[in-house]
């Protein structure tokens, strides 16, 4: 398959009815996290893991914040032996959503590290 992707989803919850499905991104992202908090709010940020290799996405190598607002990803980038973990989000308490920390566990395999 073509990996997963980031997309937005607009239903109509009276009828179930898909209103709207649009893909955010190019990027490989799996494993979606947001503000703790904000759960079923809306929310400007999502951090999730991504596949950035020469040849394919998977094992998942990278960890990415996507900015709903703005429309933006970044992107932190291991090397091609590693894997990263689910990522959490710990935001700041004195900052806007989407400041803050994500936290997640890489492997380097090639170490076995």
């Amino acid at each position: 398959n073509g990996g997963p992707t980031l997309r937005r989803i607009v239903a109509d919850a009276a009828t179930g009815e898909l209103l709207e499905m649009t893909r955010l991104s190019d990027l490989k992202l799996d494993m979606p996290t947001f503000h703790p908090l904000r759960d079923g709010l809306p929310n400007r940020a999502v951090f999730g893991t991504a596949g950035v290799r020469p040849d394919g996405w998977f094992p998942f190598n990278a960890l990415a914040k996507y900015d709903l607002i703005a429309n933006k990803e970044e992107v932190w980038q291991t090397n091609d032996d590693s894997v990263v973990s689910e990522p959490y989000y710990v935001p700041r308490s004195d900052a806007d959503d989407g400041e803050g920390w994500v936290l997640s566990l890489v492997t380097d395999t090639a170490r076995d590290a």
